[in-house]
């Protein structure tokens, strides 16, 4: 029969031991839970979860890069808003399906008003429709390099003269988006280079098909290149700084780029099933490219789990 005292040397024994037993349980739970380095856009979703993500872009401008890549001011404001929506669904670890649903709206607007006016949904001023849908693939195609993946997007365009009409023809429409199929494959791939250190690299190919035989209607192809450090500041924060550089191939070799730099930040809400990012970039250089600045806010839930 074992006794323990109130100082005796088997009541600290027995404290060790508890101690030593709760400090393995949250340690190996610190060690299942999720973190904020799991949820880069190279990670698939695990069989039977669902994914739901809601990214805001508001792009806006008052200056053009020319084709010699000199600054030129518009006169005026013009703001585009699109809302991409991602619906994904983990078939297996390898592999998910997915669809997205595109929203945009353009506001023509004085040089001197506010950016934030896309938001009134003026219709006098701007435009607003369903811009494109389509289906999407995400797969894992080399078991032994879990962060390397490709996404693969079919948009249909969700309506009709979604590039306008020019001034004078009767249909004074304003641009909203090409109006041209969109293909997009995606390579993407993300590695820890240090203990609170990971880069991201996408490389991505857009094809852009013609619908019509409307004069103007023409196909193209875009191929991003971007670059994303980030820094986890504690397990369910991190910030980062991106690059991205986008050339257009046409009948050139180089019909027209852009060139952007930005800083964002993302916060893990709720570990393991939502997440918030906010975005900053700035374009700094291009050809027959707007010269404007992005304002971006994300959100993304993560169920099943």
């Amino acid at each position: 029969m074992l006794v323990v005292g109130k100082d005796s040397f088997q009541l600290k024994l027995l404290k060790f031991l508890m101690l030593m037993i709760i400090s393995g349980n949250v340690t190996i739970a610190q060690e299942d839970q999720k973190l904020v380095r799991d949820y880069t856009p190279s990670a698939l979703l695990g069989h039977g979860e669902l994914g739901i993500k809601s990214f805001t872009n508001l792009y806006t401008q008052t200056r053009f890069f020319d084709a010699n890549g000199f600054k030129v001011d518009l006169m005026q404001r013009e703001t585009f808003l699109t809302i991409s929506n991602q619906f994904t669904y983990g078939v297996s670890g390898r592999f998910n399906l997915g669809i997205e649903v595109w929203l945009g709206s353009v506001r023509i607007d004085s040089e001197s008003s506010s950016p934030l006016g896309v938001l009134s949904f003026d219709d006098s001023m701007q435009r607003t429709a369903l811009t494109y849908l389509g289906p999407r693939i995400n797969w894992q195609p080399l078991p032994d390099i879990p962060r390397l993946s490709v996404i693969s997007t079919f948009l249909f365009p969700g309506g009709k003269n979604l590039q306008g009409a020019p001034v004078g023809t009767g249909m004074d429409t304003l641009f909203l988006a090409f109006d041209n199929y969109l293909w997009i494959n995606q390579f993407l791939f993300d590695k820890d280079i240090a203990r609170d250190l990971q880069i991201f690299l996408e490389l991505s190919v857009w094809v852009y098909l013609k619908r019509n035989s409307e004069p103007g209607a023409t196909s193209f192809v875009r191929t991003p290149a971007k670059g994303i450090l980030n820094y986890f500041l504690t397990k369910r924060i991190t910030t980062y700084a991106t690059t991205e550089l986008m050339p257009q191939l046409g009948s050139d070799i180089i019909d027209a780029y852009y060139w952007q730099i930005g800083i964002g930040g993302k916060y893990e809400i709720l570990p393991g099933n939502l997440e918030m990012e906010l975005l900053i970039t700035k374009f700094l250089a291009g050809k027959l490219q707007g010269a404007g600045t992005t304002y971006n806010m994300g959100i993304r839930a993560v169920l099943g789990r």
